[in-house]
């Protein structure tokens, strides 16, 4: 394959997830606005909940069929029968279990109506065959399916829901889209890749299953770790006080949006790197260095002025939330420090004791929420997600150390010391202020503020060394070739 094609693939793919993010950030932003914290709250817990099983009725096959295609393509049409034959299997089964569990909690009528709405979120994930352009490397397809899809939920979401009475129009909508570009894409599927169908054989299906229950389990450790929080809170706590944690939720996730594009453009890199020591050394330390330098000013603007934040996208309503989004954004940072090591371990093939770490940090996560949800609810939820983070990094330190020798993170200390110095000092300036209720102090001036932060931070960085030039040119470097890396690596393994 031409390294031309792989690049557009590669940058066909950050589009359609560019605009996925930005749409569901404004529909996000909307839904909060409109529905308020406690039918938000409704949703959040909802979607929550529905994701364990569609995350069963998918079990790995989407990983498993882009693998198995792109390493076998003469195998595809009878793989592609067998996987939409296990996953129709699987829909029926926990399609029934689903039912049958939202039909036997105790929970508000609200709840369980948008509950059983979603089951929509099953049959979108049962028809997704995403998979199968993935396998042949056409991604434009997918990246058409994954941007109109958002494009099409965020209009009619702005277009649908105006107060908290479209509660069950706000669920339907996103799953409804996503069915329907699923739906269209198969079709295209069936008359341009293979023909659709569904293979029943019992063997196929043990084979199928088999060989996609590891990537099941991994995707399982990363969904408790990150929606655990949130089905519990709906069980033990007030609807209204789900949603305003689900709200610092989005808010979590999207701040870690920079740190994932730069780990997928170091991934190749790092397994380029590893069979010569030094490489693998200068590749990782850089990767520390770099994504951490990026991360910093993000998680540290949002924790100096976490109230501004708040209201620029949720509005008064979900203020209540700023000591929720300080120490979510806290758990964020040492996510970005996280990036690096659970990345190399993926590059470096040392993915059973990744899977284990995620394990034993899901297990704590799921133990600190039950310890801490019925005592201090939404704050016990954020202290829960910053704990197993903090034990997510110590083991991940200890794996790279004790296995590759290497640590590195002395230059993310650096910046992240020099963040809440230059973070500290703005938000401080604001305080010395004598500052009255007017447009100027309670929009604009914190955005001044967060600008100048940021330009401090820079300056105390660059100052101490915590990043150099050269990083920055590198990681300019990666990001244009990352997937020409990826298939040089494909090609010669």
């Amino acid at each position: 394959m031409s390294t031309s094609r792989v690049l557009r693939n590669a940058s066909l793919l950050g589009v359609a997830q560019a605009v996925s993010m930005a749409t569901g950030f404004v529909s996000t932003a909307w839904l909060a606005r409109m529905l308020g914290p406690e039918a938000y709250g409704i949703l959040g817990f909802g979607t929550a909940f529905v994701s364990y099983f569609a995350l069963a009725v998918v079990f790995g096959t989407d990983l498993y069929g882009t693998r198995e295609i792109a390493s076998s393509p003469e195998k595809m049409p009878a793989l592609l029968l067998r996987i939409m034959g296990a996953r129709l299997i699987l829909l029926l089964l926990v399609g029934v279990i689903y039912i049958g569990v939202i039909s036997g909690i105790d929970r508000p009528r609200d709840v369980i109506i948008v509950m059983f709405i979603q089951i929509l979120g099953l049959l979108s994930a049962a028809m997704t065959v995403d998979f199968l352009f993935q396998g042949v490397q056409r991604m434009g397809p997918v990246a058409i399916r994954q941007g109109a899809s958002a494009l099409a939920g965020m209009i009619a979401v702005l277009i649908v829901v105006r107060d908290p009475g479209d509660v069950f129009a706000a669920a339907a909508i996103p799953f409804s889209a996503m069915l329907i570009s699923a739906v269209l894409l198969g079709l295209y599927a069936n008359r341009r890749i293979a023909p659709m169908g569904f293979s029943f054989q019992l063997a196929g299906l043990k084979d199928v299953l088999v060989d996609s229950a590891p990537i099941l389990l991994a995707g399982l450790m990363s969904l408790v770790f990150l929606n655990v929080d949130v089905v519990m809170l709906g069980f033990l706590r007030s609807a209204e006080e789900v949603g305003i944690y689900v709200g610092m939720g989005r808010l979590f996730v999207l701040s870690m949006f920079v740190g994932q594009i730069v780990s997928a453009a170091f991934a190749p890199a790092l397994a380029a790197a590893a069979s010569d020591p030094d490489e693998k050394r200068a590749t990782y330390y850089r990767h520390i260095r770099i994504i951490v330098f990026i991360g910093t000013p993000v998680c540290a603007g949002i924790i100096a002025f976490p109230d501004w934040v708040i209201k620029v996208v949720f509005g008064e309503q979900f203020i209540a939330g700023a000591p929720i989004l300080a120490l979510l954004v806290m758990a964020a940072m040492l996510s970005y420090a996280c990036m690096a090591p659970l990345t190399a371990l993926v590059a470096w093939r040392d993915q059973t004791a990744q899977m284990v770490i995620l394990s034993i940090v899901a297990a704590a996560n799921v133990v600190l929420n039950l310890w801490l949800i019925p005592v201090h609810g939404g704050i016990g939820a954020a202290i829960a997600t910053l704990a197993a983070q903090l034990v997510m990094l110590v083991l991940l330190i200890y794996r790279v150390m004790s296995k590759f020798g290497l640590f590195g993170f002395l230059p993310a200390a650096g910046a992240i010391l020099c963040g809440g110095a230059a973070f500290a000092a703005a938000r401080g300036a604001i305080s010395a202020l004598e500052l009255g209720d007017d447009v100027y102090a309670v929009w604009i001036l914190p955005f001044l503020m967060v600008v100048a932060g940021t330009g401090l931070y820079m300056v105390l960085t660059y100052a101490v060394g915590v990043v150099r030039r050269a990083d920055l040119t590198a990681l300019i470097y990666l990001a244009r070739n990352r997937g020409a890396k990826q298939q040089e690596l494909t090609d010669g393994e």
